[in-house]
């Protein structure tokens, strides 16, 4: 809105008649189920229920309001800490990761898989930026896995003198694949004997 002060013509910030986090999530959903090139600026607009305007004005443009959805995603799972005071054993934590990515997947209806690695797999070889957040997003998960590992290895959960760092490698990729394959399957039979196979690594 305009208003007129001492002569002048001064633009006013319109206040925003949308909750920023909700059309955030909103757009998420959108992406994560289409994909990033595949959803055009007027879909976004209209699962968000707000304007071009409106969108360029909080957001930035397309390639920012998608880096938003994917930082707002990392920020839903819950933390290997909290996880590790429920169930008090590194080793019970790992086959948690996985056995509860088994839930996520068979219940996932649309067979989404994780949106991270799916933006991940789509922009990764064509996107500096992409490329840069995968490897950050690989090297994150490795450095959880590897802390775990570290634990349990303490606590005498795992077998003798294993490379954790190989391991810890190992589990994220598994983990990785894993979300690949549930694109394909929501088949609890299926996704469980993955992660059996997987988990029989720690011995």
């Amino acid at each position: 809105m305009y208003t007129l002060a001492k002569g002048y013509l001064i633009l006013m910030a319109r206040h925003k008649e949308f909750n920023p986090d909700r059309v955030l999530e909103k757009a998420m959903q959108l992406f994560w189920l289409q994909g990033y090139k595949a959803t055009s600026v007027q879909e976004l607009c209209n699962e968000m229920g707000i304007k071009k305007g409106s969108l360029y004005d909080t957001f930035g443009d397309k390639q920012k309001l998608f880096l938003a959805t994917l930082d707002h995603y990392s920020t839903l799972s819950e933390s290997p800490n909290s996880r590790l005071e429920k169930l008090g054993s590194a080793k019970a934590v790992i086959e948690a990761i996985f056995n509860e990515l088994v839930d996520l997947s068979v219940e996932d209806k649309a067979c989404r898989g994780c949106f991270m690695i799916n933006s991940i797999v789509e922009l990764a070889s064509n996107d500096p930026t992409l490329a840069l957040i995968g490897s950050s997003v690989r090297q994150e998960y490795e450095g959880i896995f590897y802390q775990l590992l570290l634990l349990a290895d303490a606590a005498g959960e795992l077998a003798p003198n294993r490379d954790l760092t190989a391991l810890a490698r190992f589990l994220t990729n598994a983990m990785f694949g894993l979300r690949v394959t549930a694109k394909t399957t929501r088949e609890r039979a299926v996704l469980e004997d993955i992660v059996s196979s997987t988990l029989a690594i720690l011995g």
